[in-house]
């Protein structure tokens, strides 16, 4: 996409310094890694909706991390 360079740091993030200006947000994330999957957990009680896209029909991760 070549407009993309356009819309980093307004609407395309690769990196974020604060969980604050996406709360109440609808969020789409992208990935292909348990990266992807690892921010919408991170960003599941700050936005208000979100949708992620993996390039794959599974992750890698077996287990869910633990909270202690």
């Amino acid at each position: 996409m070549a407009e993309i360079d356009a819309l980093e740091g307004k609407s395309v993030f690769y990196f974020i310094k604060s969980f604050e200006p996406f709360r109440g947000k609808n969020l789409l994330i992208v990935g292909g890694g348990d990266s992807a999957l690892d921010w919408a957990l991170n960003f599941e009680d700050i936005a208000q909706n979100i949708t992620l896209i993996h390039r794959r029909d599974k992750c890698a991760r077996t287990k869910t991390p633990s909270t202690s």
